[in-house]
């Protein structure tokens, strides 16, 4: 979410305006509900060929119980760097303890941006975004996308 209608609407404001209305404002997290995970999974960057329709799907033990889950052409190495790439741009950081990679697939998991707070229903955990891709055929990958408690 971007402060930056807030702060547009703030200086258009005149100074006569400021004077006989006090304005109070306080910058804190935007929080997402876990109703709103699928919302923020189905809005990620994919990898080019990846189906436009992709729509969130029940997940047992994801955060919110969602998660996308879809097929799309490609590889392990290029895929992962796709998404380092797209993700980094957005805020992520990679956890890179978390990642693993070979010819089958992988698994790599990113700290949400600090704009993005998603509460974990275990208070000494933290949600992250787990992003996972299994082979299906030479040159066709299954990804996987929720976000988890760790």
């Amino acid at each position: 979410m971007s402060l930056f209608p807030i702060f547009t609407a703030l200086l258009s404001i005149s100074p006569t305006t400021i004077e006989q209305v006090p304005v109070t404002f306080e910058t804190r997290p935007f929080i997402v509900s876990q109703a709103n995970a699928a919302d923020i999974l189905v809005k990620l960057p994919r990898p080019q060929g990846s189906p436009n329709n992709v729509g969130s799907m029940f997940m047992a033990n994801a955060y919110g119980q969602q998660g996308l889950n879809f097929q799309t052409k490609g590889k392990p190495a290029p895929t992962v760097k796709f998404y380092q790439d797209a993700l980094t741009k957005l805020g992520y950081e990679e956890r890179t303890i978390n990642a693993t990679q070979g010819d089958w697939g992988f698994s790599i998991v990113f700290d949400t941006p600090a704009g993005l707070t998603l509460t974990p229903k275990d208070a000494e955990k933290s949600v992250v975004l787990v992003i996972q891709g299994t082979m299906l055929g030479p040159d066709t990958i299954n990804l996987n996308l929720r976000f988890e408690e760790i």
